[in-house]
């Protein structure tokens, strides 16, 4: 039997490995994938880490219907209020509209599987933009793209600041900023922060949640959206965004939080011992310190992306 300090302790230590090796388990009613937020973790253990388990019956549009139904609810804590959007449908018409993979994705909040997307393929030197594949909103410029090694679409920004909404959500207990598109609603994969300069920041994107419209191709590119995205990616490209502090702020606060549960922890063991020449400091005594300065130093590097 563990007392209470003990498995308060042993449930921050949990949480802090998970947070730190950026592995999560994302549930819903496709699949069960284990995610890997960070490139070493991948790197590592490669594509083993993912494992997709998917039914086995085509899911119908009543089937979405059954689902969706029970997802009304949105796991987030200091999620904005619900507003209006400049595109909004029914759920009868986002079903009759979207694919049904792109349905669970964007109106459901699913996941696709890893590795799945042949967006994956285009390159930052590919000249183009990545659309909302609800409502057609230019998201992200090919020149933001970078190869996270997750296995979907990963940017390291975001057009501008008004084409996506950041909302906090809790659903796998650890904290994680979901990315949702502005204009529509739809959920598009989340935001982490271990990205390449100069955001520093992963938006881990749903390959399904977009399409990729070439500059040159003349059947489905704008000229005057193309000329627009182009005009909007020179002002972000000399003025990096920063983040969010919705992005931040949660898993800095977490960090420091264990930070000083850890510090407090070091802090007793030390006291209890301190005078004391028949007992000896183990090294198993020092880890408390060790986690506390690590978890310092990751939300010392979270917050410094906010200035």
């Amino acid at each position: 039997m563990l007392g209470s300090d003990e498995s308060i302790q042993m449930t921050l230590m949990i949480l802090l490995v998970l947070l730190v090796c950026g592995t999560t388990v994302v549930v819903d009613g496709f699949q069960v994938v284990a995610e890997k937020n960070t490139p070493f973790i991948n790197r590592v253990y490669g594509s083993t880490c993912s494992r997709i388990m998917t039914p086995n019956t085509k899911q119908t549009p009543a089937s979405f219907s059954s689902l969706s139904s029970k997802r009304k609810y949105r796991s987030r804590l200091y999620a904005s209020p619900t507003r209006s959007r400049a595109v909004e449908k029914t759920e009868e018409e986002w079903q009759s509209i979207l694919t049904p993979e792109e349905f669970n994705v964007l109106r459901m909040e699913g996941t696709e599987a890893p590795w799945a997307s042949p967006l994956n393929e285009i390159s930052k030197d590919q000249n183009g933009t990545f659309t909302c594949s609800g409502c057609g909103t230019p998201l992200f410029r090919a020149s933001s793209k970078f190869d996270s090694g997750t296995g979907w679409p990963s940017f390291v920004q975001p057009l501008d600041n008004t084409v996506l909404d950041l909302e906090t959500d809790f659903k796998l207990v650890l904290p994680r900023t979901e990315c949702i598109c502005a204009t529509c609603g739809g959920h598009l994969g989340h935001v982490f922060p271990d990205g390449p300069e100069p955001t520093g920041q992963r938006y881990c994107i749903n390959g399904v949640a977009l399409k990729f419209i070439a500059d040159d191709d003349d059947e489905n590119a704008d000229p005057a959206m193309v000329a627009d995205v182009i005009a909007r990616e020179a002002r972000t490209s000399s003025e990096p965004l920063k983040p969010k502090p919705l992005a931040i702020l949660p898993t800095a606060l977490l960090y420091t939080g264990l930070a000083v549960s850890y510090a407090n922890n070091f802090v007793t063991r030390y006291q209890q011992v301190g005078g004391d020449a028949q007992q000896q400091m183990s090294t198993f005594d020092y880890f408390p310190l060790v986690m506390a300065s690590a978890c310092v130093f990751f939300a010392v590097r979270d917050l410094r992306r906010l200035f």
